[in-house]
């Protein structure tokens, strides 16, 4: 079931808790100071569906942008994308993504704690422009593992092949599936020389980035005996 805004009206007071830095709700990354890069456990990627430098403060972060990737009803995100103060201290979200048309703003913690004094007024502040806030628990993220990495691999793959126009071969594979129970990864794949097959590869990409086709990424490592098969 889709997650639905709250319809009850935030306070004046508990909105007075927050001050939006430079005046903005228009989701933008933040630029991590140096200091926390050096601290924090920092990631880099320029990814597909914010296809601009992302920086995630730890692997949880990294992780879930991965699989927002997977996630066929979310269409675009934004990590740090907000300055905020909240009673006077200075705060970054993790997070914001669009899902089933829905905006949410959210934050990964461990075991999901975060702290009510914090969470109650940025519930309220969000809630009042249209946006759920949620605490994601990192070990939700972390039993997906296996599939966040594979959505690594395929959007890294995705960005180094982002200059082909695969949309022949996307319908090559469409047809062949369409004849078929399902065919491997390695099927479309010639590995004595895979300039050949390069279209095709990228085509694969790109059907499994848009939900068109399917494979077991949640228990598999991605490769050429991954069996792909057209989406129901």
């Amino acid at each position: 079931m889709a997650d639905k805004i709250p319809n009850h009206p935030a306070s004046p007071a508990a909105l007075r808790k927050i001050r939006i830095r430079g005046g903005s709700l228009r989701p933008s990354p933040v630029r991590t100071r140096l200091g926390l890069r050096r601290q924090a456990d920092f990631y880099v990627q320029r990814m597909v569906k914010y296809h601009h430098r992302c920086e995630f403060h730890c692997l949880a972060e990294f992780y879930h942008a991965a699989l927002l990737e997977g996630d066929p009803t979310v269409n675009y995100y934004v990590p740090q994308p907000f300055a905020l103060t909240v009673n006077g201290t200075s705060y970054v979200p993790d997070i914001y993504f669009v899902r089933d048309g829905i905006q949410h703003v959210g934050e990964l913690k461990p075991r999901g704690e975060f702290d009510a004094a914090l969470r109650q007024p940025l519930e309220a502040f969000f809630t009042h422009h249209g946006m759920i806030f949620v605490v994601i628990d990192n070990a939700a993220v972390f039993e997906r593992e296996i599939a966040a990495q594979n959505w690594i691999v395929i959007i890294q793959n995705l960005l180094t092949l982002e200059h082909l126009q695969t949309q022949d071969a996307e319908w090559d594979i469409i047809e062949e599936l369409q004849g078929s129970k399902s065919l491997t990864f390695g099927d479309f794949i010639d590995v004595g020389n895979r300039a050949a097959t390069e279209l095709k590869e990228a085509a694969i990409y790109r059907l499994l980035h848009r939900g068109r086709i399917t494979a077991n990424l949640e228990q598999e490592f991605w490769g050429l005996e991954t069996e792909v098969q057209l989406c129901i």
